[in-house]
């Protein structure tokens, strides 16, 4: 009776404080959630945000799984769309049951904590992961992040469960969540593959015979073939290739390993993003295999000719995962602090040191080093080599997410440690502890700001909310924006560009275009404001500086559909019909020849019928009449 009397008492206690962890977990994260609201962007998703929130509605409105979902990881777009369905596509449903996740991957934290090492070290974790600043913004965002967050911690449950008990069951359970982290993040490529052969070994080790471990193995790779076999098999359909990563991988892998890094990590979308993105097909690689391959090709020629460079570039990435400060990619947390007062107190940065992540990372490093023999394999290899895919591409604080309850759980050794030492009078040891902490501090912050980090984001977010309404048609909003970045950073090349672009729009204002444009083109030759340029002359009705701007556009850019297509215009206007005639000859002929026509093939279209009116006009005023 008495041990029935216990058995309950415990139960109702673990789920009194089950019920505790989850509430203020989900209590902070509804007070960012709260304070979020006014943010410009909460209800207007940017870059990443914005391709998730349309590929899932493009989803729930029928539009299926096509190539467009296979640029990115699969799983978040569909997650997303789930969450749409529930929630009648409300943003705020989306975000508030991602906080609850987010209060579930603190619930978890706790019990591997307290599974691998003691009750205290797992309240401890507990509380870093509740009050984690980075965990809290990116876990609200449309971004893959938080749900990788909690994929990472349920994985290392499952590998602890089937270390432990050596089940089919336990094993397929491993397979389907490694399948699932690495559809949610790439990242967690070496981590699934190290940790599943590790098990493999395990088993191998335990079984008499080596017979023994087929079975095992088996189940852990159906369990990855059931999430990842779907999700190449819809490649294949798609691309005309079976992959279960995204076709933007080589992509990635060349913008963060080439001799010119810094100008390819500080791309953003645009039309100079998109060259990147055409540089395959110019080069006469039309599958997505073939354009994958050819950016293979560049990062290991790179590799091979330049082996400094890149040796010097993977060291820089290095000090990057461990540096304290949140390294940007499209959106800086930073700039979100002066919108919510709890997250101007748990993300900061004074000078070089970045807090959460330059206190947990020297603390980490510590609990790992004295308690070695204590942590698992798992956690061992998740620390290592997550990270080592980051650096083998490039590294941003958002991708840094799913390590910190990890990392938490390892900080709250490292100060269980320390606290030991201190009652045990054994000052010499926490002396040391201290210093080595304080060492491993300086020298992770060492590193200088990146050019990633020297980006003005408050500007550029700006520019990305004035994309967002030019591409709903609201003009006024954009303009609006854009003069907002303009205000942060007068000299913002992309936001004097956005500007003058949108001004050729209804309610129409050339001169001003013309002013904004130029602006931009002072900062430097770019073959798109000269193109918008002459757009705007064209407009404006000088023809002869629109033709001379659309010239010029041509001869950097001989395959632009777009200002071959506005220099017949031009020439029409001038009353040049058989030089108009030419020039749309000309366009299709660049069409025809590669795969330009494919990919402005609504502009060809138009060029097509322009072209079939003109040669009837030319019939009607007489063959061989100019003007």
């Amino acid at each position: 009776m008495h041990r029935i009397l216990t058995r309950e008492l415990v139960k109702n206690l673990s789920l009194q404080r089950n019920v505790l962890l989850f509430a203020v977990a989900f209590a902070v994260r509804w007070i960012y959630l709260h304070q979020s609201l006014d943010f410009p962007n909460f209800h207007t998703p940017l870059i990443d945000a914005m391709q998730h929130h349309e590929l899932a509605i493009r989803f729930l409105s029928g539009g299926g799984i096509d190539d467009r979902f296979f640029s990115r990881p699969l799983v978040y777009p569909l997650f997303l769309a789930g969450l749409y369905a529930l929630g009648d596509n409300s943003l705020f449903f989306a975000k508030l049951i991602q906080a609850g996740l987010g209060a579930l991957t603190c619930l978890l934290t706790f019990h591997l904590g307290r599974r691998i090492f003691d009750e205290r070290v797992a309240w401890l974790a507990a509380v870093l992961v509740i009050f984690c600043g980075p965990l809290i913004f990116w876990e609200q965002e449309l971004v893959a992040a938080g749900l990788a967050s909690f994929a990472s911690v349920a994985l290392l449950h499952l590998l602890l469960s089937a270390d432990e008990k050596q089940t089919y069951l336990r094993f397929f359970s491993v397979g389907a969540m490694g399948g699932i982290a690495l559809a949610t993040r790439p990242s967690f490529l070496f981590f699934v593959v190290g940790a599943g052969l590790w098990l493999l070994v395990r088993v191998f080790r335990n079984s008499r015979s080596g017979m023994g471990a087929w079975g095992p193995g088996a189940a852990f790779l159906i369990g990855l073939l059931v999430i990842l076999g779907p999700i190449g098999m819809s490649s294949q359909r798609s691309l005309g290739h079976f992959s279960f990563l995204p076709s933007t991988g080589a992509l990635n892998a060349y913008i963060g390993n080439n001799p010119d890094s810094c100008d390819t990590l500080t791309l953003r979308p645009g039309e100079h993003f998109s060259d990147l993105m055409l540089e395959p097909l110019r080069a006469g690689a039309k599958t997505s295999k073939e354009q994958s391959q050819y950016f293979r090709e560049k990062v290991f020629a790179y590799a091979v000719q330049e082996p400094s460079s890149f040796l010097s570039g993977l060291a820089h990435k290095t000090l990057q995962v461990a540096n304290g400060r949140e390294v940007p990619r499209n959106l800086d947390i930073y700039i979100f602090r002066s919108g919510s007062p709890l997250l101007r107190g748990l993300v900061w940065k004074w000078g070089w040191f970045g807090f959460p992540w330059g206190f947990l990372f020297p603390l980490s490093c510590l609990g790992l080093f004295l308690c070695w023999s204590r942590v698992p394999m798992p956690i061992r290899l998740f620390v290592f080599f997550y990270p080592a895919t980051l650096v083998l591409v490039f590294v941003s604080g958002r991708y840094r997410v799913p390590l910190y309850p990890v990392l938490s759980i390892l900080s709250a050794v490292g100060i269980a440690e320390l606290v030991k030492f201190v009652r045990a009078s054994n000052f010499r040891a926490a002396g040391l502890a201290s210093a080595g902490v304080i060492l491993v501090a300086f020298l992770t912050h060492l590193n200088p700001p990146s050019c990633e980090e020297k980006v003005n984001y408050l500007a550029e977010m700006h520019v990305f909310l004035g994309t967002a309404e030019y591409k709903k048609g609201d003009m006024p909003a954009a303009r609006a924006h854009y003069q907002d970045a303009l205000r942060v950073n007068p000299t913002n090349v992309r936001a004097h560009y956005e500007l003058g672009k949108s001004l050729l729009n209804p309610p129409l204002d050339t001169a001003a275009a013309i002013e904004h444009l130029l602006a931009a083109m002072s900062q430097g030759e770019d073959t798109y404001v000269r193109f918008q340029l002459g757009e705007a002359y064209f407009r404006g009705g000088e023809f002869e500086k629109a033709l001379e701007n659309f010239d010029l556009t041509i001869r950097a850019l001989p395959d632009y559909i777009p200002a071959h297509y506005e220099r017949a215009g031009v020439l029409y206007n001038q009353r040049r019909l058989q030089d108009a005639i030419a020039a749309l000859e000309e366009l299709l002929k660049v069409a025809y020849a590669g795969w330009a026509g494919e990919h402005w093939k609504g502009k060809v279209a138009e060029a097509e019928n322009r072209l079939l009116q003109l040669y009837a006009l030319r019939r009607e005023l007489g063959e061989g009449v100019d003007d």
